[in-house]
C-alpha cells in the first residue's frame, strides 16, 4: 500500500497536493535525509550560508542556493515577490546587481551573509527557500522517476539528493549526464548502477573546482547505498542513516 500511495503521490508534482496524507511523511523524512547530508543534522538549516571554496560562491539555505549557479539569486528574488515590505528586502535588493553576474568571485558580497540569516528568521523567507526548492529539484525528480519508471520512496530520494548536488543542467556532472552512464532499467538494479556512476563522478568530477568539495562528499552516496544494502525501499522506521561517521535514527 505504500508504494501505491507514492506511486500517486509521484504523479501529482503540486506542492499543494505534497502537503496532504502520506506524502508529508515520506517528504519530511526525504528532506530530513537531504538536510543530514547537506548539514550534518536533520533539522532543514534555511539560514546557513557559507563560502566552500568550491567554486560555486556561496552555498546557503536549505538546498545548497549557490551564488555561481542561480539559484540563490532566485529564492532572493522569489522573496521579493512574496514580501517586499520585508526590511531585510532593501539589502537583499541591492545585492540583485551582483548576484545577477553568477560568477564564483564573493567580491561585492560581503553584506549577503548576515542578510541572508536575518531573514532566515522570517517564515517567508523559509517558503521562498521551499517554492524554489519545489520548482527546481523536487518537481524534476519526481520527473525523472516518472521518466525512468522509479515507483519506490528511496529511488525518489537518489533522484532529490542528486539533483540537489549535481544539479540538472548539460554539464557532464549534471544528473542527466550521469543517468544516461546506466544501462539498467529494472529499478533496483538501476538505483544500484546510478549510485556507483555518481560515486565515481564525485571522485573525478569534470569540474575541477568542485574537484576537492565532492571527494569528500562520497560518504552521502554510501549512505544511500546503505539503505539500498538494507532494502530501505520504503523508507520505513525504524530508519537508521549513518554519514559522516555518525548514525541518525529518523
Amino acid at each position: 500500500m505504500t508504494s501505491l500511495v507514492f506511486v500517486v503521490a509521484l504523479l501529482l508534482s503540486t506542492p499543494a497536493f505534497a502537503t496532504r496524507g502520506p506524502q508529508l511523511s515520506l517528504e519530511q523524512k526525504v528532506d530530513q535525509i537531504v538536510s543530514l547530508f547537506e548539514n550534518s543534522t536533520p533539522d532543514i538549516q534555511y539560514g546557513y550560508i557559507a563560502a566552500l571554496g568550491d567554486g560555486r560562491g556561496y552555498t546557503a539555505g536549505r538546498s545548497g542556493f549557490t551564488t555561481a549557479t542561480g539559484d540563490l539569486l532566485q529564492v532572493v528574488e522569489h522573496y521579493g515577490e512574496l514580501k517586499p515590505t520585508s526590511p531585510a528586502w532593501p539589502r537583499f535588493k541591492s545585492l540583485l546587481p551582483r548576484l545577477r553576474r553568477s560568477t564564483s568571485s564573493l567580491d561585492g558580497l560581503e553584506a549577503l551573509p548576515e542578510t541572508w540569516r536575518q531573514a532566515a528568521l522570517d517564515s517567508v523567507f523559509l517558503r521562498a527557500q521551499d517554492d524554489v526548492t519545489e520548482e527546481l529539484y523536487k518537481a524534476p525528480a519526481r520527473a525523472w522517476c516518472r521518466r525512468l519508471h522509479l515507483v519506490t520512496p528511496l529511488a525518489y530520494l537518489v533522484m532529490f539528493d542528486s539533483i540537489t548536488q549535481h544539479g540538472d543542467g548539460r554539464d557532464p556532472d549534471s544528473l542527466g549526464s550521469l543517468i544516461s552512464k546506466v544501462s539498467s532499467t529494472a529499478e533496483k538494479t538501476f538505483v544500484t548502477e546510478f549510485l556507483k556512476v555518481r560515486r565515481a563522478d564525485l571522485l573525478n568530477p569534470t569540474n575541477s573546482e568542485t574537484a576537492d568539495e565532492w571527494r569528500e562528499s562520497v560518504d552521502r552516496v554510501d549512505a544511500l547505498l546503505r539503505l539500498v544494502d538494507e532494502g530501505q525501499w520504503e523508507l520505513k522506521a525504524p530508519l537508521r542513516v549513518r554519514v559522516w561517521g555518525q548514525t541518525y535514527a529518523l
